[in-house]
Parts: C-alpha cells; sequence; structure tokens
C-alpha cells in the first residue's frame, strides 16, 4: 500500500489527478465512475490477474496502459508488450519515467500537449504555466480559460462563448465572472512578463489571445 500511496504522489505532484486499486476488481470499479487518460498497473507474481485487467481495459478506453515491476529480458519485455503499451521499471518514479508516461499520454491525444507563445509554455498533461521556465500559480479555471483563449489564438472571442466552452456550472452575472477571472488572469501572466499583453481586450467584442 505504502508503494501505492507513492506512486498517487508522485503523479500528482506532476498535475495530475491520480486513483489507486488495491485488486483487480478496485480498479473495475473505479474505472466505471471516471475516465482517465492512463492506467498503470503493477505486474503481479500472479499475472494473471494484471492481463485479464489490461485486456479488460483495452475493451473499453483507448488510454495508455503501463505495467511496472522488476527489471526483464527483451524477449520477456516483447512478449508483455501484446498486452500493455510500455513498461516501466518497479522504483519508476524518476523525470525519464515521468517523461516515459507523458509520451504514451500525448500519443492518445486529439491536441498539442503542449503550447508555446513567446517565452510563455503550457503543458496540458502536467496543466501547467510556465513563463521564462518560472511557474506561473493559476487557479484550475485560470488555468482552463488560458488553455481555451491558446486553442483559439488570434480569435476574437466573446464572453458568452468564453462562458459557455470553459463554465460547467450555471452562474447569475455569466459576464462579470468571465472578466472578473480574465482581469486575474492578465494581471498573473503580465506580473510575469511585463513586456508582453497576451491577452487582448477587443472594446465591445470580447478578448483575443494574441501570440505574435
Amino acid at each position: 500500500m505504502t508503494a501505492l500511496m507513492d506512486n498517487q504522489r508522485f503523479l500528482e505532484s506532476k498535475g495530475l489527478e491520480c486513483d489507486i486499486a488495491k485488486s483487480q476488481r478496485e480498479a473495475i470499479s473505479l474505472f466505471g465512475q471516471n475516465q482517465y487518460s492512463c492506467f498503470l498497473i503493477e505486474r503481479f507474481l500472479e499475472t494473471r490477474q494484471s492481463f485479464f485487467l489490461s485486456s479488460w481495459l483495452r475493451r473499453f478506453s483507448k488510454a495508455p496502459i503501463l505495467f511496472f515491476g522488476p527489471p526483464l529480458s527483451l524477449e520477456e519485455k516483447t512478449s508483455l508488450l501484446s498486452y500493455c503499451d510500455d513498461y516501466l521499471p518497479l522504483h519508476w518514479q524518476t523525470d525519464s519515467s515521468w517523461n516515459q508516461i507523458k509520451k504514451n499520454i500525448e500519443m492518445t491525444m486529439n491536441a498539442p500537449a503542449q503550447y508555446l507563445c513567446r517565452s510563455l509554455s503550457v503543458d496540458l498533461i502536467e496543466r501547467s504555466a510556465r513563463i521564462n521556465g518560472a511557474k506561473v500559480i493559476l487557479t484550475p479555471l485560470q488555468f482552463d480559460i488560458l488553455v481555451f483563449l491558446i486553442q483559439k489564438k488570434d480569435q476574437v472571442l466573446s464572453m458568452d462563448t468564453i462562458y459557455r466552452n470553459v463554465w460547467s456550472n450555471e452562474e447569475a452575472d455569466q459576464l462579470e465572472t468571465v472578466q472578473v477571472n480574465i482581469s486575474r488572469l492578465r494581471r498573473k501572466l503580465q506580473e510575469a512578463e511585463p513586456r508582453f499583453d497576451f491577452i487582448l481586450t477587443i472594446r465591445g467584442r470580447g478578448y483575443c489571445f494574441h501570440c505574435e
């Protein structure tokens, strides 16, 4: 259980939301309640559990399935890859292993996993934004607004359009909510990078993310 908690803490430190399951039954139950972008399965001594679970997940999800466990020979690893997309060493909590996990997730995404604009970089997997390499501390909502604006860069977006595509709940004063949150997001970006104004206000029309 300690190893599972360590793995969870490692993934959460990278910006992911992570659930853990101690059995095949728990894993299937969690899958029925959530959507996942990646599955990490420990290769138990009783490998039939791992193989059954990976085969079952493959029927219902396109998310990458990664096994982790003791070192394998090339022949063993080749055979195992018929059940999973990649194999990680048992103690995989390193940056190189994290890059391996990210690479697998990126291959299944319909959109780019990272956006670059001048000194700003936005990582969708880590849910992080950096300017000149330094992390910009954003709330989850501010991050979602930023990603939507970047995905529609150089387009003028009305406040109503932004609200409908970012917010999941109904609020009384939607336009004021959008204005307040974009103002706070813009201030954080400008404090980190005073040379550029990434978010432009187009009077009477809305906002535009400018990347030139």
